[in-house]
């Protein structure tokens, strides 16, 4: 039998694990729908260094938003840890899914390291 406690620990982290996966993807979104979409003719003619350097940029983007969601989603859990535990390690858990969620989502930035990829293997990632 499941004890009230125990009720609440899961809810605490349901709660968590919704606001990670919901803020993630709306971050995502927003991040993909800014940096733009890919103009392949003028990728063709681009530096190899210069498209790494935009990947890295988005990358380190997307990072420091994982960051910032993280901090914002301890206030949440500070806030409700009133009436349950929940450690750190669930709170940097949801950070890793979050940002293995939110560079999935960003479909502009995948293409571009498969571009990267596909300049440098002669073969697609995707």
């Amino acid at each position: 039998m499941i004890n009230p406690y125990e009720i609440i620990v899961i809810l605490h982290l349901v709660v968590i694990f919704m606001v990670y996966c919901i803020l993630g993807l709306v971050i995502s979104i927003i991040i993909n729908r800014t940096i733009g979409k890919i103009d392949f003719k003028k990728y063709k003619t681009r530096n190899s260094f210069v498209i790494f350097c935009e990947i890295l940029f988005e990358l380190v983007v997307t990072g420091i938003c994982a960051y910032y969601l993280r901090l914002f989603i301890i206030k949440i859990s500070s806030f409700l840890s009133i009436y349950s535990s929940v450690g750190e390690v669930e709170i940097v858990s949801g950070v890793i899914i979050t940002a293995y969620i939110m560079i999935n989502i960003q479909t502009n930035l995948k293409k571009k390291i498969n571009y990267l990829y596909e300049r440098y293997f002669n073969e697609s990632l995707l």
